[in-house]
């Protein structure tokens, strides 16, 4: 089978090397589509044993985790070496046409690469990397010397989670509204499910060539 994340059908999470971490590593990867659980078995995880977690959400929307403790205290300790960072998260600039795509992945490989090597510093606790841009802003080499879980919710599932969870009185407060957001769904659903299926898809089955040792 060459796909592992399905269109239509949901398939069971795949998991590597999970077995040595707490052993050889401190640090886990949990990846997979806009709405496919990546926190929630982040979160369980967290509640089985004692694991911190780092989200790449944190990076772009700040605004939200200002209540969090562990979120604030990494992103100020990450505006030390990247004010920039600090910058546009202040104006509130991350999800306005201001910055290049290029800025943007420029910005984001910095903080991820600042997240492992804080979980690096931290060596006696574990901890968990979650988000949708880990396989394309760490190199894959980081990941596979440590584990990674990959949901396998399908592209619908996530789709009408998506649609489900991002509702607000706001986009749904008439006829028209409703409608707009659906059509907005829609068109981010090329980008945050078939385009990024696609990629994890042919990363998981090629450029990490660890095909069969998936299970």
């Amino acid at each position: 089978m060459k796909y592992r994340v399905g269109i239509i059908f949901s398939k069971k999470d795949y998991s590597y090397n999970i077995d040595n971490y707490g052993k050889t590593y401190n640090l886990l990867f949990v990846t997979g589509l806009v709405g496919s659980g990546k926190s929630t078995i982040a979160k369980k995880m967290a509640k089985e044993k004692e694991i911190t977690i780092l989200s790449q959400d944190w990076l772009s929307w700040s605004e939200v985790y200002t209540n969090d403790k562990v979120a604030m205290e990494v992103l100020n300790e990450f505006y030390k070496i990247c004010p920039r960072a600090q910058e546009l998260a202040d104006n509130n600039l991350w999800h306005k046409d201001f910055l290049s795509k290029k800025e943007k992945n420029k910005i984001r490989v910095e903080y991820n690469k600042f997240l492992i090597d804080y979980t690096l510093k931290n060596h006696n606790k574990l901890y968990i990397i979650e988000g949708i841009d880990i396989y394309r802003v760490i190199d894959s080499d980081e990941i596979t010397s440590r584990g990674i879980i990959v949901k396998g919710t399908s592209v619908l599932k996530c789709f009408i989670r998506r649609y489900k969870r991002d509702k607000t009185d706001e986009n749904q407060k008439n006829l028209i509204n409703k409608i707009k957001y659906l059509i907005m769904v829609i068109k981010q659903s090329k980008k945050f499910y078939f385009r990024d299926r696609k990629k994890l898809n042919s990363l998981i089955t090629e450029r990490w060539n660890v095909y069969e040792k998936w299970h």
